[in-house]
């Protein structure tokens, strides 16, 4: 072979094709850019705040090191349990959290029982199961929950655990079935089955008696609706619009943090098939009353989540006026999202004074045309109360009258009353007055304390507090209207006093100018 003579196929093998050259160089710029992104993320995740500019060896280092410690601090600090259960349990999830999981979906609770049956702790899933408040229960004795037939054999197990007898040689398994009372937060005031599991808490001397009995209580007939106790969503309240007959036609981005929903999932379908049952008719009736009066705030109701749970909400409505032709075109609203230990501080206060406030309106315009509704028979609160309309047109049109003026005929009759029984008379009409006056003006101490609403992220015991200085508010509210009731009939006592001063003054003088004109009259004649 010459030298100028080259192979053909030596020099396709030096020499490849410029095409997968350049192919294969931006898939390697590719892959090293993917690599250097990942590798200053992590950069940014280990390495301290005030560290200089770090290479990909450096950043490599400080990771290995950090899952080192990581894993060195997990094997030296063991989960309490069984070992089937800590591999149950994920790392990034802390022991509350994983036990409200656990028992949320086991449908059970959990109570910490002393040696006497009193109650030293009881979860926050007792609310939605049975009926009770944790914090209630926390102090009082178990035996009064327990229904009395399985008292007993309740008292007979719970003393096997503390003695450390073996369940099976005790007479049964660890298991057993109890029925226990139902709470005022519970739909229907009856007795629960629960299957109740008991586990001994010892001190670490074996010499020294138990500190407590655990029971996991585990209820019979799982519940497929469940009760959003504290909503953990980032979004607290969300906005949207619906029309006349209360259909959704815009909702805001942030409802599906809270109720799981997309807009467009929710969008054209009515709210009456998101509330709960127990709150359809107390709905219906702000829907009513909120095309009256244009603005109202409902009750707390419960909404149906996409995960088939239930989460409360309060929702502020208003009607929005076409601006062409002044007339309605749609409901602006804004959702709150609420506690459950909130709705059951304040949902019975509540709904009994907005039947209260809805009752006035009535009786106020005397309508015959809302005089048929029956607002307000919550039927896990208040049962099948009614509220008793009356007529107030004639009353409007008697006070009308009344405040005429002093006429002719009224003075004719007040000159001719006898003076013991015109003073009961002005005593009575003076207080009558009063308290018709009062009774129509709103109290502004109340409106102020209607106005004000609780902070969202209390604590039950921080909500109980606030609770009783609304209570206590009300009381001094209340003195302070009766103390202004006193001092505008004591005014209007004076000014009727002064009234009959002037009319007595009057009286006398038109006596004595006709005692006077009827002497001369007999001079003359004589």
């Amino acid at each position: 072979m010459k030298g100028g003579d080259q192979d053909p196929h030596v020099s396709q093998e030096t020499n490849p094709n410029p095409v997968k050259r350049t192919s294969r160089n931006l898939s390697e710029k590719k892959r090293r850019d993917r690599f250097n992104i990942l590798v200053q993320e992590l950069a940014g995740i280990v390495s301290p705040a005030d560290c200089r500019k770090l290479d990909k060896t450096a950043v490599l280092e400080l990771a290995i090191n950090f899952l080192r410690k990581h894993q060195s601090k997990v094997q030296s600090h063991p989960r309490n349990g069984s070992g089937n259960a800590a591999s149950w349990q994920p790392s990034f999830a802390t022991d509350t959290e994983f036990n409200l999981i656990v028992t949320e979906a086991l449908d059970s609770c959990i109570f910490a029982v002393e040696n006497s049956g009193n109650i030293l702790y009881a979860s926050d899933s007792v609310l939605p199961l049975l009926g009770h408040l944790s914090y209630e229960l926390s102090g009082t004795s178990l035996f009064g929950y327990v229904h009395e037939d399985d008292t007993l054999r309740f008292w007979t197990k719970l003393a096997f655990v503390y003695s450390g007898t073996d369940a099976e040689a005790a007479g049964g398994s660890n298991n057993f079935f109890i029925r226990f009372k139902c709470g005022r937060f519970c739909t229907q005031n009856t007795f629960k089955t629960l299957e109740c599991k008991f586990a001994c808490i010892r001190r670490q001397k074996e010499n020294e008696a138990p500190t407590c009995v655990v029971i996991l209580g585990k209820i019979e007939q799982p519940q497929p609706n469940r009760i959003v106790m504290t909503s953990d969503c980032t979004e607290k309240e969300f906005s949207y619009r619906l029309t006349m007959d209360w259909k959704y036609v815009f909702i805001d981005h942030r409802a599906s943090s809270v109720i799981g929903f997309l807009p467009f999932e929710v969008l054209g379908t009515s709210v009456y098939e998101y509330c709960g049952p127990e709150d359809i008719f107390n709905i219906s009736q702000y829907h009513k009353f909120l095309l009256r009066l244009g603005k109202v705030t409902t009750c707390y109701y419960q909404h149906r989540t996409k995960g088939q749970s239930w989460v409360w909400l309060r929702s502020s409505c208003y009607v929005s006026y076409n601006q062409w032709n002044s007339k309605p075109e749609s409901i602006d609203c804004t959702a709150t999202v609420v506690n459950f230990d909130e709705v059951c501080l304040n949902q019975t206060d509540t709904i009994r004074r907005d039947r209260e406030h809805f009752k006035r309106i009535l009786e106020r315009h005397g309508d015959d045309s809302v005089g048929s509704l029956n607002p307000w028979p919550s039927s896990w609160l208040y049962g099948n109360e009614e509220v008793e309309l009356r007529d107030g047109g004639n009353e409007c049109e008697q006070k009308d009258k009344n405040e005429s003026g002093f006429s002719s005929q009224f003075l004719t009759r007040f000159l001719k009353l006898p003076s013991d029984r015109l003073m009961n008379t002005l005593d009575n009409q003076s207080i009558g007055d009063v308290e018709m006056e009062s009774d129509e003006e709103p109290n502004e101490h109340l409106v102020w304390l209607e106005s004000v609403k609780i902070p969202p992220g209390l604590s039950s015991v921080q909500i109980a507090m606030h609770m009783k200085l609304q209570e206590e508010y009300k009381k001094i509210a209340q003195q302070i209207r009766q103390q202004e009731k006193q001092l505008k009939t004591i005014r209007k006592l004076i000014e009727w006093s002064r009234l009959l001063l002037e009319l007595d003054r009057s009286f006398g003088t038109f006596e004595v100018e006709e005692s006077s004109v009827d002497s001369e009259d007999v001079l003359s004649v004589t």
